[in-house]
């Protein structure tokens, strides 16, 4: 009756202090072990069931003494969990204080000037992903002993032109600059819309004697503009999207900080890519190339999404703001280029189903495309760099992820893939340039 007691006791306690989102299956399962102990505890059983109930609550008891005692050591002694369950276990709730900088006008949101800037939740092991880094003296992701008098070259974009989970040497702007005589400077943020690169273009650019400005553009991503569109009209505190709103949002809201804060919501999170792989499994997802079944979307992502849906409101206003960036370069007397990305489904589809990308997939592209044409805006589609890049990789070669041209686990660029895009970008420089 005892180990009841203590189980009962643990377990509502736990559910009270529940330290992951409140639609975890984890919660679900903590909700169903309450009932039945409360069951268990109400109950006559007869003898061989109540053998079965003594033996499942001392099972029980066991599980739960032993991850009091991880809290235990983890409290005195962090280094002794290894770091794949450590890195789950955010309990810094002052951390996110003070790392954003908010305005009334655009760009709305941005990071402040020489401020440790975290990732929030499990993008893949401390050596699949780069979590922390610290902002330069304007607040974007440059190495701060960068030379302003010798940049030549401005990048706009959102995490992909920032090297979102990349070390500051593996970004676009910095293999650029380390393999070419042209020197970037970064002004990507995540989660940026095209209109807050405007901004901080015309906000920063007088600090900088440079000859072309760069617009880096994500695929689909123009939508940005209407989620901004809908908080400025239901007069939102934070305004924005993807990253940079969720660590704006971590640095003013205390229940969204924590990834987790016990060890044992921590192991649970840790098994997240193991339970999809089971779930893949059931469903039978499986393609040519072994390494591609970790991204069970991919299939659906291309064949079943609407790619024809662009030709809305928010695309407009986003070719609208393709012309104000290019009209402030214009009176710079500076070149303005266009860079065109897929995301991952597209640039592994090829390898991993073995069909063709279908047509509907560039639409979007295509249409960008003429409107740069039409507007004398130079245009480089990065599409074929990663797809080619990726097909002529060896099939199921299941050990090594890190040729690929995208993150493990994160849907952004590796370091593989920005220094593809990087040489693209560099021979589009040198072209534009003669």
């Amino acid at each position: 009756m005892k180990l009841i007691f203590f189980n009962l006791i643990v377990t509502f306690l736990y559910i009270i202090f529940f330290d992951l989102s409140r639609n975890s299956y984890l919660l679900l399962l903590l909700y169903v072990l309450l009932s039945i102990l409360i069951v268990t505890l109400f109950l006559n059983f007869k003898k061989i069931l109540l053998n079965f109930v003594e033996i499942l609550n001392i099972s029980l008891a066991s599980i739960i003494s032993f991850f009091l005692f991880l809290e235990i050591i983890f409290l005195f002694k962090p280094s002794i969990v290894p770091t794949n369950i450590t890195i789950f276990i955010d309990r810094d709730k002052e951390f996110y204080n003070d790392k954003v900088e908010f305005s009334k006008k655009l760009p709305y949101v941005k990071f402040k000037p020489n401020t440790e800037i975290r990732i929030r939740h499990y993008r893949g092991g401390p050596k699949e992903f780069e979590y922390t880094w610290n902002t330069d003296n304007f607040g974007f992701k440059n190495y701060k002993n960068i030379n302003l008098d010798d940049v030549n070259v401005l990048m706009l974009g959102d995490s992909f032109t920032e090297g979102f989970g990349v070390k500051i040497s593996d970004t676009i702007s910095n293999q650029i600059a380390e393999n070419s005589p042209f020197l970037p400077y970064n002004l990507g943020v995540q989660g940026y819309s095209i209109s807050q690169m405007r901004a901080v273009y015309q906000k920063y650019k007088k600090n900088f004697r440079y000859n072309f400005v760069i617009l880096n553009y994500l695929a689909g991503t123009y939508s940005r503009e209407q989620i901004i569109e809908n908080q400025l009209k239901n007069n939102d505190e934070i305004i924005g999207a993807g990253g940079i709103f969720d660590v704006a949002t971590a640095s003013v809201n205390d229940e969204v900080r924590n990834s987790a804060f016990f060890i044992s919501s921590a192991l649970w999170t840790s098994t997240k890519f193991l339970r999809k792989n089971i779930a893949r499994k059931i469903k039978g997802i499986e393609y040519d190339d072994k390494r591609m079944n970790i991204y069970p979307s991919i299939k659906f992502d291309i064949e079943n999404k609407d790619y024809n849906n662009f030709s809305n409101k928010s695309f407009s206003k986003f070719l609208s703001e393709i012309i104000k960036i290019k009209e402030i370069s214009k009176s710079d007397n500076t070149q303005m280029i266009f860079v065109y990305y897929i995301n991952r489904s597209m640039a592994y589809y090829q390898k991993a189903t073995g069909k063709l990308l279908p047509n509907k997939v560039f639409n979007e592209r295509d249409a960008i495309q003429e409107f740069c044409k039409k507007n004398n805006i130079h245009f480089l589609d990065i599409s074929n760099d990663l797809i080619d890049y990726v097909i002529q990789l060896k099939t199921n070669d299941n050990e090594n992820y890190n040729s690929l041209p995208f993150l493990k686990r994160d849907a952004h660029l590796s370091p593989v893939g920005n220094s593809i895009v990087a040489k693209s970008i560099i021979n589009k420089l040198r072209k534009v340039e003669k």
